[in-house]
């Protein structure tokens, strides 16, 4: 599970950058997660996913144990859900802003 929650900060981290905003002047991924939504870059129902975000610190902090599968697969499942929304939502802002009409 941490192997998503680097790679959903990375890509927040390049959507960020891409709107000439600097990663690092936010603190968390809930802040990077608002900017985005903010510069409409992400959808508000995407944003409302925040739950991601609390449940990553959950796991991160010691309340959720990693090894309890019971636990960890249906937050596995959701945020593999997340990191494919928000790719596809980057992409796809970026792609229409980037391409010209002919």
């Amino acid at each position: 599970m941490r192997l998503f929650y680097s790679n959903i900060e990375a890509v927040l981290n390049l959507a960020l950058a891409r709107t000439g905003a600097r990663p690092e002047d936010f603190s968390g991924m809930k802040s990077k997660i608002e900017k985005l939504e903010k510069e409409k870059v992400l959808s508000s129902k995407l944003s409302t996913w925040l739950e991601v975000v609390t449940s990553r610190n959950k796991v991160l902090h010691g309340n959720i144990v990693e090894d309890d599968a019971e636990l960890v697969k249906p937050l596995f499942y959701f945020i593999a859900a997340f990191w494919s929304r928000l790719i596809e939502e980057v992409d796809f802002h970026f792609e229409t802003i980037t391409v010209s009409p002919q």
